[in-house]
């Protein structure tokens, strides 16, 4: 496979295509750096650990079907066109 960047260059083969995309899109949408803790007050109420970690941990299927079942079947459908009672039924 081949890709051709932003500069004109070609890359062929495996590494150099996914060094050209990496490149790409780390100019695109930047690159991840530390975050440092905010300093100084927070105007509002603040997570403590214990609620901070509840919204970190991973969803259940069980938790995603007991959502979608709580939804009115006769809702606007979403984007996709798909009301919750289609997914309620299929």
């Amino acid at each position: 496979c081949s890709i051709t960047d932003l500069n004109g260059n070609q890359h062929e083969g495996f590494h150099s295509v996914n060094a050209a995309m990496v490149n790409y899109y780390q100019k695109l949408l930047g690159i991840v750096a530390n975050i440092s803790p905010l300093k100084g007050s927070v105007d509002g109420p603040i997570l403590d650990s214990n609620d901070w970690s509840s919204l970190t941990q991973v969803i259940t299927k069980n938790e995603i079907k007991k959502a979608l079942f709580s939804i009115d079947s006769h809702k606007s459908p979403g984007p996709d066109d798909f009301s919750s009672g289609f997914f309620k039924h299929s």
